[in-house]
Order: C-alpha cells, then sequence, then structure tokens
C-alpha cells in the first residue's frame, strides 16, 4: 500500500503498482483469513473522514500540484474500504431486501449496460451538467454508474414484469418447469 501511495514503483511490463496492491491484499485476506467485510465503525469512520478529505483536496489541486497521484491513490484505498463497509451494511439488516431485489439483477445490468444504456447515461449527463471544471467531472463519473445502473434496473424489472421466463433465460436460471 505504501508503495502505490508513494508512486515508488519499478516499471516491469505488464505489472502495475495497482494491481499489484489490491492482489496482495487479497492474498494477504486468504491466507489470514480476514473477511473484506468485517470492517469495524472506527475503521469507516477513518475512511470516510480521509476519503472525504482526499476528494476535496483532489478537486481543490487538480493538476496543480506534483502530489496529485499520491491524492488519488489514497483516496482508491480508502474508497475501496468504504465501499467493502457499504456493502456490508447493505447486504445485512434493514436493507438486505433491498440488496436481494437488486442483486437478481446483476447479471442482467453487466450484460446489457454496454455500448447502448451507458453511452445514453452519458448523453443524459452531460445534458443536465454541461460545465466543464474538476467538481463536475467527479459528480459526472458517478452519476454516469448511478444512473445506467437505475436504467437497467428498471429494464430488468420491466421485461421480469411481462415475461418472467424470458427474464430467467436472459439472466441464466433457464427455465426449470422441463426437468428431466
Amino acid at each position: 500500500g505504501l508503495l502505490y501511495v508513494s508512486n515508488i514503483w519499478i516499471p516491469f511490463s505488464g505489472f502495475s503498482s495497482v494491481s499489484t496492491f489490491f492482489f496482495a491484499a487479497g492474498c494477504y485476506c486468504q491466507i489470514f483469513e480476514k473477511d473484506p467485510f468485517n470492517i469495524s465503525k472506527l475503521v469507516a469512520w477513518v475512511s470516510a473522514v480521509i476519503f472525504v478529505l482526499m476528494l476535496f483536496l483532489i478537486v481543490l489541486c487538480w493538476n496543480r500540484i506534483p502530489i496529485n497521484g499520491h491524492l488519488h491513490a489514497t483516496l482508491t484505498i480508502f474508497g475501496t474500504i468504504l465501499v467493502f463497509k457499504l456493502a456490508s451494511l447493505i447486504t445485512v439488516g434493514k436493507y438486505s431486501r433491498i440488496y436481494n431485489s437488486l442483486a437478481s439483477a446483476s447479471f442482467f445490468v453487466f450484460a446489457v449496460h454496454e455500448p447502448y444504456i451507458l453511452y445514453l447515461s452519458r448523453v443524459i449527463v452531460n445534458k443536465i451538467l454541461p460545465f466543464n471544471n474538476q467538481g463536475i467531472f467527479v459528480i459526472r463519473y458517478f452519476l454516469y454508474a448511478v444512473l445506467t445502473y437505475l436504467i437497467c434496473v428498471c429494464i430488468y424489472k420491466l421485461i421480469n414484469k411481462l415475461s418472467p421466463k424470458v427474464t430467467k433465460v436472459l439472466v441464466g436460471r433457464g427455465n426449470n418447469d422441463n426437468k428431466i
């Protein structure tokens, strides 16, 4: 992690500090049986504070100071911790019903988001937010993903309501009515 944040990396063809860091983090969790979703509230709050601070600094200092890459790497690490914490909150507890509803559409979203739905989302967001500054670029980046996901889930729900058998085939559950 320190090599990734500090950008001290010996360039080898085909290897990047980002992929090496996340591969090593995954190996660590597997070898020492650490659950990446089991993150304490303290670590989550510290990660959230650092994430917001790094996001603010990136928007404020975009291409003005030479440490911008270090800020981005730090943002990526703490953002990943937050994603794992948010995922653990969504999958258990009072939000599990929403998770189960959205999880059933995950393969459909993966299969149909490129190229048309993502392109449509970009066109819509760019029409709503036509400004060109770094803050808007960050907002657009998140809105592309959210709008693409919402459109895909709406299409999935519509197809599922109109023809559940077709939906089962589309998402790989097949037609279980004709068992041998």
